[in-house]
């Protein structure tokens, strides 16, 4: 439902990067567009100048019951934020911009620690599942009769999962990073 003030726009990041998804949304609302509408590939933003708002994302992967979603949405609404809406397992909130006000939702190192590790876990659990793939995909490239699969679209399907293979690992290697800053290490 796509109505004449929204303003459609490719949003692409990283999860193990996310903060500079944050930042990006920040200078948006800076500049007067703002989110109404996360999405997989695309998002929807309204343009208002007359407002500025923080956004932050959380990233949770326990919300199962529609009571759980309802008490996780209220503890933020009650610490004066707005759920924008969700994408997979991140929830997107922004709260209305202030030079004194208190712009994270991880206060804590604790917190923080556990949002980090909530994304690495599903990186490696994502990054063990691809092996498996890979592997099947390698042994039927070199060995498939030719008249099943060409070697260059064999090659071409096992390229694509080594770089997401590879993104992967890059990915949990960062989360293990920010992780390991956290405790001082």
């Amino acid at each position: 439902m796509n109505t004449q003030n929204e303003i459609r726009r490719l949003d692409l990041w990283w999860v193990w990067n996310y903060e500079r998804e944050q930042q990006r949304l920040d200078k948006a609302s800076a500049a007067g567009l703002h989110l109404v509408r996360p999405g997989k590939l695309w998002s929807f933003y309204n343009r208002d100048d007359s407002t500025r708002y923080v956004y932050r994302l959380d990233y949770q992967t326990g919300l199962r019951t529609a009571a759980a979603r309802r008490d996780y949405l209220n503890l933020y609404q009650d610490a004066g934020w707005t759920h924008i809406g969700s994408w997979m397992n991140w929830r997107y909130f922004r709260r209305e911009w202030s030079p004194v006000a208190v712009t994270e939702i991880y206060t804590d190192k604790e917190s923080l620690k556990a949002q980090y590790n909530r994304i690495r876990t599903v990186l490696g659990v994502v990054f063990l599942a691809e092996m498996p793939i890979l592997f099947v995909n390698a042994v039927n490239t070199a060995t498939a009769p030719r008249q099943h699969i060409s070697p260059a679209s064999g090659a071409v399907a096992v390229g694509l999962l080594l770089a997401a293979i590879g993104l992967l690992g890059y990915g949990f290697i960062a989360m293990t990073r920010k992780i390991r800053r956290l405790n001082g290490r």
